[in-house]
């Protein structure tokens, strides 16, 4: 059988409702046409992540470590985090960091050098604000 959509509306609560019809499969006893009622719930991008710490661990040298708290809204799937040159190159991004995660380490840069980390999260209705920068310089 196939299945083709045929009305598509907004309920009172701004869900999306769509009303979908499968004409039935004449192959399988049985088989009968249906209307299905389906609900797609718009998800806002999660707001910015807050108490972004930037330090510089002495082991390994030329390191930054990055940690922080989740955001106040939205739900988060993932997050990303930007390490950026003192004169604004970036120098690497770290993208996919789970939800459960809330830090993450730059190794391998620099020593004496100084970095900006910004982190921000996302989810399926986007990407949220970044954080402000912070600025370490690395031992």
């Amino acid at each position: 059988g196939s299945c083709s959509v045929t009305t598509a509306a907004f309920n009172a609560t701004g869900s999306k409702l769509f009303t979908a019809t499968y004409d039935g499969d004449a192959n399988v006893a049985g088989s009968t046409s249906n209307d299905v009622l389906v609900s797609v719930v718009d998800v806002a991008p999660p707001s910015a992540v807050r108490s972004l710490t930037v330090t510089a661990p002495n082991s390994p040298r030329g390191s930054v470590r990055a940690s922080w708290s989740a955001p106040l809204t939205g739900p988060v799937a993932t997050y990303t985090a930007l390490l950026y040159t003192s004169a604004g190159s970036l120098v690497r991004t770290s993208s996919g960091i789970a939800n459960t995660t809330l830090s993450v380490q730059f190794t391998g840069l620099q020593s004496k050098a100084r970095y900006y980390v910004v982190v921000y999260a996302v989810n399926a209705g986007g990407t949220g604000p970044s954080t402000t920068s912070s600025t370490v310089i690395t031992k």
